[in-house]
């Protein structure tokens, strides 16, 4: 594949995704914009975390986790996110950061939509056939178009701190189940 057949699948597939997250989130209310920057940074965080190629078996679900890898590539992944914030006119430098108030908290755990988004999403990078190594970059791509795109309904500072928030809470922790809870 050479790199124009590339960027059109990156576009396409993107434009999948955010069509599965928003149709996954969307509820009587609409789609909540912070569930939708959280929930698909955390699954970058999870792509990350599956790059490392851990077994987690017997690991509690919700622990920590340090991982060498997603040490070394988190940064990496930060500047990919400050790079498209700064490709949108977002201020790639400052937010990141930022305490963010009670009243911009996702109304969903991150971690758990991630894991009930995470098959919705890796059907569609398995249908276009995006490497392993490609999907936690298009999934934090993805949450700062989510910013971007919601810059008149939430801070976009705040919206970056959720999102960073997010994928190190995915890339630093056990997958969640939250169905086991009604097992």
């Amino acid at each position: 594949m050479n790199d124009i057949e590339l960027k059109e699948v990156i576009a396409t597939v993107s434009t999948k995704v955010v069509h599965a997250v928003l149709g996954f989130l969307q509820n009587e209310q609409g789609v909540s914009l912070t569930d939708a920057i959280s929930s698909t940074a955390a699954l970058a965080g999870a792509y990350l975390l599956d790059n490392a190629g851990i077994e987690m078996q017997g690991l509690s679900p919700g622990s920590p986790i340090e991982v060498k890898l997603v040490s070394d590539e988190g940064p990496k992944i930060l500047t990919l996110m400050q790079e498209h914030a700064a490709s949108l006119g977002l201020n790639p430098d400052t937010g990141w950061d930022t305490l963010i108030p009670p009243e911009a908290e996702p109304s969903s755990d991150p971690l758990e939509l991630a894991y009930l988004l995470k098959p919705v999403v890796t059907s569609i990078f398995e249908e276009f056939s995006v490497p392993a190594d490609l999907r936690t970059g298009l999934m934090a791509l993805t949450a700062v178009q989510f910013i971007f795109d919601g810059k008149d309904h939430l801070s976009p500072e705040i919206g970056k701190s959720l999102a960073l928030t997010a994928l190190i809470r995915g890339s630093h922790t056990v997958p969640l189940n939250p169905l086991a809870k009604f097992e």
